[in-house]
């Protein structure tokens, strides 16, 4: 996740996050997503994306949404900023032109819920 993007700030204050996985006809919607911040937009009200909240094993709660058909449900367990010296290819510096890098999140699945 880049430093840039809102949801960096998210991670950063949690244990932990849900990776989600949604149906093909969300496509559109989640590609606007993508595309415009959580700054400046109400992603939600945008999008008809419903919002759930799932217990962490910390006692917490973490955020995924109802369309969601797969969700895991994740513990941080290592979080790095990349740096530009361990690209392997120069190409992959072209992505990288502004110097916003990535912050890299590893986590243990906790629990996998499916909506199907």
């Amino acid at each position: 996740v880049r430093k840039s993007r809102f949801t960096h700030q998210f991670l950063d204050e949690q244990d932990g996050f849900t990776v989600s996985f949604f149906p093909k006809e969300m496509k559109d919607r989640l590609l606007w997503c993508g595309q415009h911040s959580g700054r400046e937009y109400d992603k939600v009200a945008k999008t008809g994306l419903v919002p759930s909240c799932i217990s962490s094993p910390s006692g917490g709660e973490r955020v995924t949404f109802k369309q969601a058909s797969l969700v895991f449900s994740c513990t941080k367990a290592a979080c790095f900023d990349l740096e530009s010296s361990a690209f392997l290819k120069s190409e992959v510096k072209e992505f990288y032109h502004d110097g916003d890098l990535h912050t890299v999140y590893i986590g243990f699945i906790d629990s996998i819920l499916s909506n199907q």
